[in-house]
């Protein structure tokens, strides 16, 4: 129809090297490669020509030949997939906890029917600590390219219909791909900032690159032409991609006009290393480049799923040791399922009528099937829970314990809805309003259960008026994080939700934010966080109302570790990790400014749950953390009780 040279260009997979290869080690280490994860971005481009070139050999794209690419597909990316799905669910029984599981078996549920892109865009961050959580995050790739796969096909075959030329077809489809991929470009640079999580993994803001590649297959000439100074804009593509690799980082908003260098670098070695011989082109045909992009696919599929599991089975970051065990573990795995399993399944030439063809679209949807149900299993049955000893589950029912409000009252959206919903005494009065508000991030919302009877003790309303990722101070916020217009509007919240109530006393005050430096110097300095932080303290202070501050808990902890047992039986075994010398600043920066500030009181939750600057995980045998950072529902309780909480009662 349009595309040429199908012949099989060694090149190609050399570049699938250069592209695997980074994201490998960015995955270990982001210090390795800083910009690994756009090895991403290099194989859109990649996939986008190669299938675009594959579709287009014929004179005309009919119904048959859609069906054939389709089988062709499922013979290429479905055994090794499934094999890693299946593989990978049994390490869960063994290496997750009950909830951790539900939240695997919703993401291979999502994986295996070509959706975990729309999954983790919701759910999760990818450069989160977090995702290193998630063993099957990196199959959000693979759902854009097989959504790509689903569609892009379909175009063509209306292409076909349509138009009785091949040129005509040719000029359809340039202006289809252009169109496309035009569009993605825009709804990716004027997309909001709020969304950049869900704009990292979704297609709309990934079809451009695929779409670049896809051009670059249209717009192949039908004869091998040479072009001036081909080696030279060759080497000047390879020296951009590689520069992209090793300069930009997560800090930079990708996908995004960054990405751009590298994917016009990778479409522009393709196309050249098509059309003429060059250094560049002998480098990336060099024997072992081509030997690591023949597996690069297995590799993709591997290297996470290990590299994750070890993470979360050791409950810490691997050793030099253990990282240079996976990292061989993971390439001969990788050689032997391609190998033994993928190449002697892609070159089966069993199918070679229709029925066989059906017959293998069959199998691949029986597998999907498969597949999915075993990540539903867990869903079902909330994690297999009874794969645990007594002890186990009651420490993980400890574990997984939160605040009931969460859901309801954590957004910014929320802070002047659902009042009564998240009265955490329950006798909230319209016409009285709130006596206090809680306000922060997580590291607020962590402390409701504990402040729940607190209120209800006191019996006064108290209004959880908390967002997740947030600081809760206006005018701080955080520096790294994508999301800032949001903050804003969540700090414009909590000032409206201080004046909507004229009864209000206390502002109760958490997160997770640290002050470098003492409070004289940053004061002096007028570090514009210390300021903000004052500022908002005196604007309360205005309205006769205290603020009172919860210090940060000691995060980094590992719910993995073997000593949480012998704690939780009270066996005089020492569980958890040395008090943070930042953590240790934040709390004088606190003490001096409740000193200095009237309003201002501060409670240094560390003087409970630390000793001699040592943290526990388990305090009188009750698990305080949920995660690394967060308490749980049993560790709020037993810390506010520890508490001298102010009894607003008396005072009003």
């Amino acid at each position: 129809m349009i595309g040429h040279f199908l012949t099989y260009h060694r090149f190609i997979d050399g570049l699938r090297a250069v592209a695997i290869v980074p994201v490998i080690l960015f995955h270990i280490s982001t210090d390795l490669v800083p910009g690994g994860y756009l090895g991403v971005d290099i194989f859109f481009v990649i996939s986008g020509f190669v299938i675009t070139n594959s579709l287009t050999q014929q004179n005309k794209f009919g119904l048959i030949d859609l069906l054939n690419f389709w089988e062709k597909r499922v013979r290429r990316l479905a055994p090794a997939s499934m094999l890693v799905l299946t593989v990978s669910f049994g390490l869960a029984l063994i290496v997750l906890s009950p909830h951790e599981a539900v939240d695997y078996g919703r993401s291979q549920i999502a994986a295996a029917a070509f959706f975990a892109n729309f999954h983790f865009g919701r759910v999760l961050d990818y450069f989160s600590a977090p995702a290193d959580q998630h063993p099957l995050l990196h199959y959000w790739s693979l759902a854009v390219e097989e959504q790509f796969y689903l569609i892009w096909p379909i175009l063509l075959l209306g292409v076909t219909t349509i138009f009785a030329t091949q040129n005509r077809r040719r000029i359809a489809a340039v202006a289809i791909v252009l169109l496309f991929s035009l569009t993605s470009m825009v709804y990716l640079l004027t997309a909001p900032t709020d969304s950049s999580v869900d704009a990292f993994y979704h297609p709309a803001t990934r079809a451009w690159e695929l779409g670049v590649g896809a051009i670059t297959a249209l717009i192949l000439p039908r004869e091998k032409v040479e072009v001036p100074f081909a080696g030279v804009i060759a080497i000047v593509a390879g020296l951009v991609l590689v520069a992209s690799l090793l300069i930009l980082s997560k800090d930079y908003l990708l996908p995004g006009a960054w990405s751009f260098p590298l994917v016009i670098s990778t479409a522009l070695l393709i196309w050249l290393g098509i059309q003429n011989e060059s250094i560049v082109m002998r480098i990336l045909s060099s024997r072992l480049l081509v030997v690591v992009g023949l597996i690069s696919y297995p590799l993709y599929l591997w290297h996470w799923p290990i590299f994750s599991f070890t993470r979360i089975g050791l409950g810490e970051e691997p050793t030099i040791i253990i990282w240079v065990v996976l990292t061989m573990a993971t390439f001969a795995l990788s050689y032997v399922t391609w190998r033994f399993i993928e190449s002697p399944i892609r070159g089966w030439k069993g199918a070679i009528d229709r029925n066989s063809r059906l017959r293998v679209l069959g199998y691949g949807a029986v597998c999907l099937i498969v597949t999915v149900l075993l990540g539903g299993s867990l869903v079902v049955t909330k994690g297999m829970p009874w794969r645990l000893s007594a002890l186990d589950r009651e420490i993980h029912r400890q574990e997984v314990s939160s605040s009931p409000y969460r859901q309801v009252c954590d957004s910014w959206q929320n802070a002047n809805r659902q009042n009564s919903a998240c009265d955490l005494s329950g006798n909230y009065n319209p016409d009285q309003g709130f006596h206090a508000i809680v306000i922060g991030s997580s590291y607020a919302d962590h402390h409701i259960p504990g402040l729940e009877i607190w209120a209800q003790e006191q019996d006064i309303s108290v209004r959880q008026v908390t967002n997740s990722t947030c600081s809760g101070v206006p005018g701080i916020d955080r520096p790294d994080y994508h999301q800032v217009r949001m903050c804003r509007r969540y700090h414009a919240e909590i000032k409206d939700q201080i004046l909507d109530n004229p009864n209000l006393r206390l502002v109760i005050l958490a997160n997770h934010f640290g002050f470098n430096g003492s409070y004289d110097e940053l004061v002096e300095a007028g570090d514009r966080y210390a300021v903000a932080f004052l500022d908002f303290a005196r604007w309360l202070a205005e309205r006769d109302i205290n603020l009172l501050v919860f210090s940060p808990v000691q995060s980094g902890m590992n719910l993995r570790s073997s000593c949480i047992k012998g704690a939780v039986l009270q066996e005089n075994t020492l569980c958890g990790k040395a008090k943070s010398p930042s953590l240790s600043q934040t709390e004088k920066f606190y003490i001096a400014a409740a000193s200095s500030l009237p309003n201002v009181d501060v409670r240094v939750v560390s003087d409970h749950m630390c000793t001699s600057d040592f943290c526990h995980l388990v305090r009188d045998g009750t698990l305080l953390y949920r995660d690394e950072g967060h308490l749980n529902a049993y560790g709020s309780r037993w810390l506010i009780s520890k508490l001298q909480m102010p009894d607003i009662v008396a005072g009003r």
